[in-house]
């Protein structure tokens, strides 16, 4: 037998896109509804220093890496002093005055010597071909460029979600009060990218990379494993079974051929319950049972 809670991130990430209206802390509504790039932090005719943490604004279209190819989505390009390209239909080049990023990144660390510059983004393919989405150029001066900079854990794609300090390094707080820790978070020059990325201290000392996504995806799948097993709990409580198996949304279960329907009927109903602590927090599940778990997995209920 098996269940799972196949849809509780797919869940949770549509509640939280429809969640817009009423302003939860966790989102943040998108300022425009036209397929438009544009610089979210930096202003047309504004003077900094750098280094500077240069983020990334979209709408109307998604991001992907250029892994293949996705419909409606691709990736941003920094153009450094240069106009618009006279052909769409030939790649960006690559140089200084072209800057890809193709991983799919939101934010760049600038790190021009004084000067004036103007600057403009150009969304393009996973072949680099550019989509006529653009931004408006924007003129800024750079007006000292510091050796020594100390960055805040709040960047690199993270800085919309709740990450405070914790007793083992910044925690991701969930809404139970549990925390993901990322002990050491900081920016470190990674070799493999030769770019500054925000990095913490894995299980075995050595440094990990972290980044919005993957924050994000360590979020759903904590919420999940958190859930599941108040559900294993539960179910212990009222029907004494046991998981054999368990992932960070599902569970599996062997039990005589006769009491089968019953306890699936059962992991349904709570597989349905929502969590004190997310009251309003959508959840659903899908499975079955069969002579083995391949059977159970699809539903075979025989």
């Amino acid at each position: 037998m098996k269940r799972f809670l196949a849809v509780l991130c797919l869940m949770l990430f549509h509640t939280l896109a429809l969640a817009v209206e009423s302003l939860h802390p966790w989102v943040v509504p998108a300022p425009r509804l036209v397929k438009e790039t544009y610089f979210s932090n930096l202003q047309d005719g504004a003077s900094i220093e750098t280094p500077f943490l240069l983020k990334f604004g979209l709408t109307g279209m998604g991001i992907a890496p250029i892994v293949k190819p996705v419909a409606m989505t691709g990736h941003h390009h920094l153009l450094v002093n240069r106009e618009l390209p006279l052909d769409f239909s030939k790649p960006l080049p690559f140089n200084e005055q072209y800057i890809h990023f193709g991983k799919g990144q939101m934010e760049t660390v600038l790190t021009l010597v004084p000067g004036q510059y103007q600057l403009r983004l150009v969304f393009a393919d996973d072949k680099h071909i550019p989509n006529f989405v653009y931004s408006k150029p924007i003129n800024i001066t750079v007006t000292k460029k510091n050796d020594k900079v100390e960055y805040t854990t709040r960047t690199a794609g993270l800085s919309r979600l709740p990450i405070q300090p914790g007793e083992k390094g910044d925690c991701l707080w969930l809404p139970n009060g549990l925390a993901l820790a990322y002990p050491e978070l900081r920016r470190e020059m990674i070799e493999e990218t030769g770019k500054d990325e925000m990095v913490y201290k894995g299980i075995y000392g050595t440094p990990q990379r972290i980044y919005g996504a993957k924050a994000v995806e360590n979020l759903s799948q904590a919420l999940a494993r958190i859930v599941v097993t108040d559900i294993a709990v539960r179910v212990r409580r009222e029907t004494s079974s046991l998981p054999f198996l368990s992932t960070h949304d599902s569970l599996d279960y062997v039990v005589p051929e006769g009491d089968a329907a019953a306890l699936d009927a059962e992991l349904e109903r709570q597989f349905s319950l929502r969590p004190s602590w997310a009251a309003d927090l959508p959840l659903a599940s899908e499975g079955g049972w069969g002579r083995t778990l391949a059977l159970a997995e699809r539903g075979a209920n025989d």
